[in-house]
């Protein structure tokens, strides 16, 4: 993951293609129980890579 150069913000897709392919309830249910970063962009989600990322690492969830 690290050799590849991620945009600042990741779309749903872009999130599932290069973290982790997660179904949309668990990326829901994760954005509101475990504080997961993400932002509402009218109606889809978009989410902050930095802060994913690092959300991961403090989780120990292996992404990617």
């Amino acid at each position: 993951m690290d050799e590849r150069k991620l945009p600042k913000f990741l779309t749903m897709k872009q999130f599932r293609e290069a973290i982790i392919n997660w179904s949309d309830d668990t990326i829901r249910r994760r954005i509101h129980d475990e504080a997961m970063p993400a932002q509402r962009d009218g109606r889809q989600f978009i989410f902050p890579t930095q802060e994913v990322l690092d959300w991961f690492k403090r989780r120990g969830i292996k992404a990617g």
